[in-house]
């Protein structure tokens, strides 16, 4: 390659790199973050209030055991296991966040997702499914004390 040409595909990226993560910022406004995506991770679940206060959104499956009348907590990675970690939290905001959405899944989906359950739970038969968002806050340099408060943000029943 000749200098003129390096030149070209330096300047071309020069442009393209910031247009591109701009055009990704707009359609995450409306719908939500395109997969996979030519950017860095902007780690949007994290927002930071103070130097040590910051609040984590966060999603948590509660399937309901009717004979036992106990609730299971199933987190989500271990439900959707072959979803890589890089797109898992685009997935669920996408299948999860909307009643619409979870409220739409064919009998298909929602035999899968009673299947997988009662696999990580052996001896549950579970009858509904709720995804539970909260927003957890944390204060301090460090979550390992755990959330200083939770407030839950959105619930989805799926019946099974």
């Amino acid at each position: 390659m000749n200098r003129k040409t390096v030149k070209r595909i330096f300047i071309f990226f020069l442009f393209f790199l910031p247009l591109q993560y701009g055009l990704i910022g707009v359609v995450s406004l409306y719908h939500s973050e395109p997969w996979p995506a030519f950017i860095f991770p902007g780690f949007k679940n994290v927002y930071v209030f103070e130097a040590d206060t910051y609040a984590i959104v966060d999603l948590e499956f509660q399937a309901w055991c009717e004979e036992t009348e106990e609730t299971v907590v199933i987190d989500p990675l271990s439900l959707f296991n072959d979803i890589p970690r890089s797109q898992s939290q685009g997935f669920l905001r996408m299948n999860f966040r909307d009643r619409d959405k979870a409220g739409g899944f064919n009998e298909q989906a929602v035999n899968w997702l009673k299947k997988v359950a009662e696999n990580r739970h052996p001896g549950h038969r579970f009858t509904r499914l709720d995804a539970v968002w909260t927003e957890n806050y944390y204060t301090g340099p460090s979550r390992t004390a755990g959330a200083d408060s939770t407030h839950e943000i959105n619930r989805i029943t799926i019946p099974l």
